[in-house]
């Protein structure tokens, strides 16, 4: 078809992931002149300006496409995550109100930048009450990206302070993600390193480290998928109490250009000050300053 702009999309998709922004940008612009008013043209560019941490220009897109489908869960959740990047959970807070109030389970990503939210309000039993009994019961179609509640939910228990509860879920998070392993046959570097974030919560550190090294090595060519890798393995060093090693990986993680497994944006200063993984650095000086760092 002479209009599909898919085509070129996915091949903007492909130069973005081998490093070639460019070309990328370039292809996103060409399919967004075929199709003016397709919204999953606009969200996917929104996306790259994000990953490039054009934040102007991405929510620029994202507001436009919202113009021609106002109520679409992707692009509220991407905007609220943008506003988290950059501090402004008023701003997040608004745009997540629009979301329905009870998300089906399937919605991952859409439900986590919720749960982020809350976490970064300190309002962490909101978020256990919310994800224990998708945990629970969880429905079968949303696969590895369950642990991403388990991941949160976990992170929620610890910060109410009940480490009991969050080691539990941490287990059983374990216990999935080696079963669906096992199942699918499948590698990726996003299970992998959720895998170690989970082995960093029971406390054992050579398979947590295992694991992200794996991640790393999955990911380490893809230039949108490999810093995410990186950014894994400094919060599961955060995790294990490795400060100096995650430290050290921060001044480059906030000059990468990628897709975070975590915040779905790249870590900025404003993150860094909102998550309570980083926590334990916050009165260290070297952190203060990337922490309060001009993005």
């Amino acid at each position: 078809m002479p209009n599909n702009s898919e085509p070129l999309v996915e091949l903007g998709g492909v130069a973005m992931q081998r490093g070639r922004a460019n070309e990328a940008f370039t292809n996103l612009r060409t399919a967004l002149a075929m199709d003016l008013r397709n919204p999953s043209t606009i969200r996917r560019n929104g996306v790259f300006e994000a990953y490039f941490r054009r934040t102007s220009d991405a929510s620029a897109s994202i507001a436009r496409a919202l113009e021609i489908t106002p109520d679409d869960p992707a692009l509220i959740a991407l905007a609220a995550d943008i506003y988290q990047s950059e501090g402004n959970l008023a701003g997040a807070e608004q745009m997540l109100a629009r979301l329905p109030a009870q998300l089906p389970p399937e919605r991952v990503a859409e439900t986590c930048s919720r749960m982020r939210q809350l976490i970064y309000q300190h309002r962490n039993e909101a978020v256990i009450s919310s994800l224990e009994p998708i945990v629970a019961t969880p429905p079968l179609s949303i696969g590895t990206r369950l642990s991403e509640y388990h991941i949160l939910l976990a992170m929620a228990k610890r910060l109410a302070g009940n480490a009991a509860a969050a080691r539990d879920t941490y287990e059983t998070g374990h216990d999935f993600l080696l079963a669906a392993i096992a199942n699918s046959g499948q590698t990726q570097g996003r299970v992998h390193a959720m895998l170690g974030q989970m082995y960093a919560g029971l406390g054992q550190k050579e398979l947590a480290l295992r694991e992200a090294a794996i991640a790393i090595e999955l990911e380490g060519e893809d230039k949108v998928l490999g810093p995410a890798a990186n950014k894994a393995l400094a919060r599961i060093e955060m995790q294990l109490g490795e400060k100096d090693a995650a430290l050290a990986r921060v001044p480059q993680l906030l000059a990468a250009h990628y897709h975070s497994w975590f915040y779905f944006v790249p870590i900025t200063p404003a993150l860094l000050r909102l998550d309570p993984t980083w926590e334990p650095l916050r009165g260290d000086p070297r952190f203060q300053k990337l922490a309060n760092a001009q993005p």
